[in-house]
């Protein structure tokens, strides 16, 4: 995908979900497939990190970790619509 392909999808469909506008998630994201999977594993091991706290938290923490968990859900798919990437490739 050229620059503006990303950015539109970005604005499309992962803005509002990542609460933050595409220059600003730009100047920290993955640049090269090496470094989008290196950041999906990262993001993995985070979800499977905060799960047993979010299943087990009530009211505005279990919000709290509701929205932070689907921030990573969705970084996790864009990176993969960006970049092409099916977890069977690198043996996740």
């Amino acid at each position: 995908m050229d620059q503006e392909d990303i950015q539109n999808l970005f604005d499309d469909k992962y803005e509002e979900a990542l609460g933050m506008p595409y220059s600003q998630w730009q100047a920290q994201a993955p640049q090269t497939e090496d470094q989008a999977y290196a950041r999906c594993i990262e993001i993995d091991r985070e979800l499977n990190r905060t799960y047993d706290e979010w299943f087990e938290a009530t009211g505005d923490r279990k919000d709290q970790l509701q929205d932070y968990r689907d921030k990573l859900k969705a970084e996790y798919d864009l990176l993969e619509e960006i970049f092409h990437l099916e977890p069977n490739d690198r043996n996740w």
